[in-house]
C-alpha cells in the first residue's frame, strides 16, 4: 500500500544506497588504466618500478597520500609525477603552498601530465569544467613563459567518435573504439646542457614515444640545465629543464612516459630517472594526492564536490523527519510488576519431584537417557542427520573402536531389557544401567 511513510522510506533507502555506492567506487582501487598511473600502479602505465628501483638502491623514498606541508624542511625532494588534471584544477591551493616552500629553498620535480580529454571527461565530466582553474600548473609553481607541446598528436577514441559520428548501436563496436593501441617507442640520443652535462654523463640514449611526444617550449625562460632529445627526422626538442625559483629549484619533465613500467628498463631511461630524482641527494617523497589516492582513502573528500553535500543534507533532513514520524512519545510510567521469588533451579527441582511420583518413572528415565546417548554418539561419530539409530552407530563404532562398541552394545541391551520389564524395573536397576551407558561416552 502506498502511503506517505512508505514513500519517505523508499526515498531514504535510494539516497543511502546512492551515496554508499559512490563512496565505495572512490575507496576501491579502480581497474581503469588512468587510475593506475601512480607509484602504486604495477601495470604498464604505472610507475611502481621507479619506486622499487630507488628503494633497492637504498635511497630514502616514500609515498605521500595527504597534502604535504614541508614548511622549512629543505632536505626533501618532492615529486609530483603526472598528476591527474582534475585534482590540479580543483585543488590549486596545495600547489601554492609547495611553491612557497620551493622559494624558501625546496627542491621540486614535476612531470607534466598530458591533456587526455577522454580520461579527463570520463572521470569528472562537467564538474571539473565548471570549476577549472585558468592558470596553468607551471604558472602556479612559479615557472613562467614555459608551455607544453604535443608532437604528432593522435586523436583519442572519444574525439574520433564525435567527429566521424560512428554508428555504435552494436556494443562490441562501441567497446572496440575505446581500446588503447600499444605505444610504439624509438631510441633517441640526448644532449645535456648546464649542470646536467656532468650529472647525467651516463645518459646517452633513451626511449621516447614515436607519436604524442610532449616537449617543452621555452619562450623567454632561461633554464639552468636542460635535456634535449633528437627525433628520427633530426628535429631537436627539450624534454626536461631545471629552473631557479627563489632559493630553490624546480625540475620540469615534459614526458612522464620515459619512466613508466613498460619502458623504464629500455635504453638509459632508468639511469636518467634515478639521476634526476637523486641529483640533490635528499630524501624523496612522491605525491599521491594528485593521483586521487586520498579520495579513495577518505570518502569525506566527496563533500567538497558540488551535489554531494546537498544530497547528504537532504538525506539527513528526510531521515530526521522519518524518525520524528515513527518515534514513540513517552506517556505515564507503567505499573511495576511483582517479580516471582522462584528461580529456574527451584522449577527444575519441583518438576523432578513431580516426575518421580509416577509409576513408570524408571522407564521414562531409561528411554530419555537412551535417546540422548544415541544422539550424542551420532554427533561424535559425525553421522548425517536422522542416522542416530542403534544399528547405524554400532556399524560405524565397530570399525573405529571395537572394544568400546562391545561395551556400548551391552549397555544399550541392558536398558532395552529393563524397558521390556515395565513396572518391575526398580530404581536400583535403573541407576546401574544409566551409569554403564554413560561410561561409554
Amino acid at each position: 500500500m502506498i502511503t506517505s511513510r512508505n514513500v519517505i522510506f523508499t526515498i531514504i533507502v535510494i539516497a543511502v544506497l546512492s551515496i554508499l555506492f559512490a563512496i565505495i567506487s572512490f575507496m576501491v582501487s579502480s581497474r581503469h588504466t588512468h587510475l593506475n598511473r601512480d607509484f602504486y600502479g604495477v601495470r604498464g602505465e604505472g610507475y611502481r618500478a621507479v619506486y622499487d628501483l630507488l628503494e633497492k638502491f637504498g635511497v630514502p623514498v616514500e609515498r605521500s597520500v595527504i597534502p604535504l606541508s614541508p614548511k622549512n624542511n629543505n632536505d626533501t625532494t618532492f615529486v609530483i609525477w603526472a598528476p591527474q588534471r582534475a585534482f590540479v584544477d580543483l585543488e590549486p591551493a596545495y600547489l601554492k603552498r609547495i611553491n612557497t616552500w620551493v622559494i624558501n629553498g625546496g627542491n621540486l620535480i614535476v612531470a607534466f601530465p598530458k591533456n587526455d580529454s577522454m580520461d579527463y571527461d570520463r572521470l569528472w565530466g562537467n564538474v571539473v569544467n565548471e570549476t577549472r582553474s585558468k592558470v596553468s600548473l607551471l604558472e602556479v609553481l612559479g615557472v613562467e613563459h614555459v608551455r607544453m607541446k604535443v608532437l604528432d598528436k593522435e586523436e583519442n577514441s572519444l574525439s574520433k567518435i564525435r567527429k566521424k559520428k560512428m554508428n555504435l548501436d552494436n556494443y562490441e563496436d562501441f567497446r572496440n573504439q575505446f581500446k588503447r593501441e600499444p605505444v610504439k617507442f624509438i631510441s633517441s640520443p640526448v644532449k645535456r646542457e648546464g649542470k646536467w652535462a656532468t650529472q647525467l654523463k651516463d645518459v646517452n640514449s633513451i626511449k621516447i614515444p614515436v607519436s604524442n611526444l610532449q616537449v617543452l617550449k621555452l619562450h623567454s625562460a632561461k633554464p639552468e640545465s636542460s635535456l634535449t632529445v633528437t627525433r628520427k627526422d633530426g628535429s631537436q626538442h627539450i624534454l626536461a629543464a631545471s629552473f631557479q625559483n627563489g632559493k630553490g629549484h624546480i625540475t620540469v619533465i615534459s614526458e612522464p612516459f620515459i619512466s613508466q613500467n613498460r619502458v623504464i628498463a629500455q635504453g638509459d631511461n632508468s639511469i636518467l630517472t634515478t639521476q634526476l630524482l637523486t641529483s640533490s641527494g635528499n630524501r624523496i617523497v612522491f605525491d599521491g594526492f594528485y593521483h586521487g589516492l586520498m579520495v579513495r582513502g577518505n570518502p569525506l573528500w566527496l563533500y567538497s564536490l558540488p551535489g554531494y553535500g546537498a544530497v547528504t543534507f537532504a538525506l539527513l533532513l528526510l531521515l530526521g523527519f522519518w524518525i520524528w514520524r515513527e518515534s514513540l512519545f513517552l506517556g505515564p510510567p507503567l505499573e511495576v510488576k511483582n517479580v516471582s521469588r522462584r528461580n529456574i533451579s527451584e522449577y527444575i527441582e519441583s518438576m523432578a519431584i513431580l516426575f518421580s511420583r509416577g509409576k513408570t518413572i524408571n522407564s521414562f528415565y531409561l528411554k530419555t537417557i537412551r535417546d540422548g546417548v544415541l544422539r550424542t554418539m551420532s554427533a561424535e561419530l559425525e553421522l548425517y542427520p536422522g542416522a542416530d539409530s542403534f544399528h547405524n552407530i554400532i556399524h560405524v563404532l565397530s570399525r573405529r573402536d571395537p572394544e568400546r562398541c562391545k561395551q556400548f552394545s551391552k549397555s544399550i541391551a541392558e536398558i532395552d531389557s529393563l524397558l521390556a520389564m515395565g513396572k518391575k524395573c526398580n530404581k536400583r536397576m535403573t541407576v546401574s544401567a544409566v551409569r554403564k551407558v554413560i561410561n561409554c561416552l
